[in-house]
């Protein structure tokens, strides 16, 4: 496995968006707009590849335009068939290594509660109280990159 940028509006980047509307939209019965997509051209869409070039994870890197440091992790998926085998573990990381290389000093995510334990994992901590978004529950959590 292999973690790379994907350019946007590349094949490799019609993946993610299959990959992440299988993963994030349909079990919640939402689809993508097209002003969501057409905006995503100013965010860092990083991906987890298998050797042989098939996309399997996928995640966003938003930059936060009030706080130049820090990035919002968003739409996080892994190939559901590959599930706890080590993927999100290492995109995150790759991902980490990324945003920092750019600059970034703070990362920041709004995780399901359900997905909070993998993140914490990752050594990211808990900011607040739970809030809805998207109709269920999550938690903000932030991670300093070092």
């Amino acid at each position: 496995m292999y973690c790379r940028e994907i350019t946007y509006g590349s094949p490799a980047y019609s993946e993610a968006v299959a990959l992440r509307d299988l993963v994030l939209r349909l079990p919640l019965a939402l689809e993508f707009t097209k002003a969501q997509i057409s905006s995503e051209f100013r965010v860092h869409h990083i991906g987890a590849f298998t050797e042989d070039g098939k996309l399997i994870g996928i995640l966003i890197g938003q930059p936060i335009e009030e706080m130049p440091n820090v990035i919002k992790i968003r739409q996080v998926a892994v190939d559901p068939s590959l599930h706890s085998k080590g993927i999100g573990t290492q995109l995150m990381q790759y991902a980490e290594i990324f945003f920092n290389h750019k600059g970034y000093t703070h990362c920041t995510l709004n995780s399901r509660v359900v997905s909070a334990k993998f993140y914490k994992k990752c050594n990211y901590k808990v900011e607040g109280d739970e809030f809805l978004e998207v109709g269920i529950p999550h938690l903000k959590m932030t991670k300093k990159l070092v």
